[in-house]
Order: C-alpha cells, then sequence, then structure tokens
C-alpha cells in the first residue's frame, strides 16, 4: 500500500513560501530574519476566511 497522493498547499501556507523565496532571491532574507518579530498584515480576502459553522449554515 504506497501513498500516492502528493502534498496539498493551503493559499496562506503557498504565499508564505513564496515570500521567503522572494526574500532569498533579493537577498533580504537574512536581514529579515534578524529584525525584530511583527504580526503579519493579512490580505487574505473575505472569501478564505474561515467562517464558524453555524453563520455557514445560515
Amino acid at each position: 500500500m504506497v501513498k500516492k497522493q502528493q502534498m496539498r498547499w493551503s493559499l496562506h501556507g503557498a504565499h508564505m513560501l513564496m515570500q521567503v523565496r522572494a526574500a532569498e532571491i533579493n537577498g533580504e532574507l537574512r536581514n529579515r530574519l534578524r529584525a525584530p518579530f511583527r504580526q503579519p498584515e493579512l490580505t487574505v480576502p473575505p472569501i478564505f476566511k474561515p467562517k464558524p459553522p453555524l453563520l455557514r449554515a445560515a
């Protein structure tokens, strides 16, 4: 029994991975990792934000 299904990325996870790759290519990754932590700005469209089950059914 071999598992042949590939891993699937969430939209948010794929976006974060691309930010890391772009920062590495631009030579900014080292400076970003040394900077103090700040909360990321969520620019995900509201259609992708999770909703409580009761609001979805209404």
